[in-house]
């Protein structure tokens, strides 16, 4: 299937992947429901952002892997320091409303999964 592919088809494909993967999770309501939602969300947004990251720009993935992770981490300070954010369907999908430390691993599993895709397939082509 990747034989005639580019690297940027590549990365739109992996990108259209993960925005499946979240949309999945937003309409999920079987069981397992809660840590789906509550995490399956966090492994979809995080390698949403690496691989879109990778089709807008031509940053190596370690620059956008960083980047990502800091935003992950960071969305979780902003939780954890209870800052005013006004809650609505946004801020939910964007920011979240609690602190969870799970959280931080489902970024990390996400992210993980993503960079090895990514060294695997988007940037080798193989």
């Amino acid at each position: 299937m990747s034989a005639g592919l580019n690297r940027w088809q590549r990365g739109v494909i992996a990108a259209s992947g993960a925005l499946a993967l979240g949309l999945l999770v937003l309409v999920y309501r079987g069981p397992g429901f809660r840590i789906t939602r509550g995490h399956g969300g966090d492994v979809a947004i995080v390698a949403l952002m690496f691989f879109g990251l990778g089709v807008v720009t031509r940053w190596r993935w370690e620059v956008r892997a960083t980047l990502v992770a800091v935003i992950a981490v960071g969305t979780e300070l902003v939780q954890l320091a209870r800052l005013p954010v006004e809650q609505s369907l946004l801020t939910e999908l964007t920011i979240g409303s609690t602190f969870d430390p799970w959280d931080l691993l489902a970024y990390a599993l996400g992210l993980g999964l993503a960079v090895r895709l990514d060294q695997r397939w988007i940037s080798r082509g193989g």
